[in-house]
Order: C-alpha cells, then structure tokens, then sequence
C-alpha cells in the first residue's frame, strides 16, 4: 500500500519532527512556574467605598446588603502586568463583570484587545448598564440572570455605569501587555505559568502605568511590590 503521505522516509521525518515539537512544548510547560505576590500600600489599605452612597444606599430594598457602607481595599482597583520575552500572551482570569449586591465585580477588569467581556446581573434587581461616555455600547437593560456580551477591539479605559444604580461604577482596562492579573481583596496578584527569565511588572491605577519593578523568576517565585506613592486621583 502506497503511504498516503509521501515515502516511508518522509513518513519518519515527519514523526520525528512532531515528536521533538512536543517534547519542546512539554520542556516549556514544566519549565513555567506560577509568580505570586502582594502589593504594599504606602498607607492605610482600605478607604470608604466608592459605590456607597448614603443618599441612595437606604434606598435599595434588598435585606442582603449590609446595613452600613463597607470599605473596600484601594488596591482593589489596580491591575499588575508582566512584560519580557517570550512570555504567551493570554489572560489568567474570566473576562466577566459581575452585577451583584448593588456593585460591579471586579471594579476593574483588565483584558486584551478582541476580547469578549460578559456582563452579568446576578443582583434581585433590574440594571441599565451603559458607558459613562462616548458610543461604546447602547444601553442595556438587563434583568435578573441576564447576560449582555461586548468585544473591545482595541486598547483604552473604558468606565460602565448602572442608570437604575447610580454609585455602581466599573472599569475596563483593555491593554497589549502579554500577561495581566487583577488584584483581590488582600492585595495579592497571580500570574500562572511565567518561564524563567528577567521581566518587568508594572502597576496601573487611576489611569496610569505608575510603579515599574524588574524582576528575575526562577521557578515558584514570589515578589511583594512596595508602592512608594500613589499617583492623585
């Protein structure tokens, strides 16, 4: 039977070919190792929250909110990227943006261009969702349990509102950076599989690139970022 591919020769080269690809793949795979850490605020980590509003917070009829505004870490609203060679380029979390509790989950979202962002109203209440400016979108109304998708082709910051609820606000942070990673409510960052090498991480708030840190990852590695400033709002 004539090889559907060409001489036995051929055949084995090709083998041989794909077997040292995958070989390189799984050396590159067990090579990347998570790189963890916490970012250090100059001063007090938590400020009133920006959604809390005492004129409209009594007003939402909803027995699961708390009875009194929460305060909520700054850091919070920061994003830290990781920029060197031969990084992958992908996102280490769901391009969602949560409606719940009468707030934007998270409220700052960082993706890549050509991303499809989700927005979820997963609250007891009806949300207008729309831009706080330009054409971004047209506004959304959205019940609970549904869901409005958007893709946001190219790079910006880009701010959500809630026309029923008017404190919630969110940002969507869309930026070229190969590796980005939202920061949770203990100030610790993730970035998942990170090849050993010499990078750079960079932290973004309030609409700035602020704080550059370089960095060298050998394995599991941790590095805390002390923030000596913070840039005004």
């Amino acid at each position: 039977m004539k090889c559907p591919i060409g001489s036995p020769r051929k055949f084995m080269g090709l083998l041989i070919t794909l077997s040292i690809a995958l070989s390189f793949t799984l050396s590159e795979r067990a090579d990347a190792n998570p790189l963890r850490g916490v970012l250090k605020l100059p001063k007090a980590t938590e400020r009133p929250s920006p959604y809390a509003i005492g004129v409209f917070w009594p007003n939402l009829r909803n027995t699961l909110l708390p009875p009194a505004p929460p305060l909520v870490d700054i850091r919070r609203d920061m994003v830290v990227a990781i920029e060197g060679s031969g990084l992958v380029e992908k996102l280490g979390h769901n391009p969602v943006l949560v409606m719940e509790d009468g707030r934007f989950s998270p409220p700052v979202l960082a993706i890549r261009p050509g991303t499809t962002v989700s927005f979820e109203n997963r609250d007891w209440t009806l949300h207008l969702i729309e831009p706080t400016k330009g054409k971004l979108f047209k506004a959304q109304s959205l019940g609970p349990g549904d869901t409005f998708k958007h893709t946001f082709p190219a790079e910006g910051t880009f701010e959500v509102r809630c026309d029923v609820v008017p404190h919630m606000r969110a940002k969507i942070l869309v930026s070229n950076k190969a590796q980005l990673s939202l920061v949770d409510n203990s100030g610790a960052y993730h970035f998942p599989d990170i090849p050993p090498g010499t990078y750079k991480l960079r932290v973004w708030y309030h609409g700035k690139w602020f704080h550059d840190q370089a960095i060298t990852v050998r394995g599991r590695t941790t590095v805390n970022i002390k923030l000596e400033s913070l840039p005004k709002d």
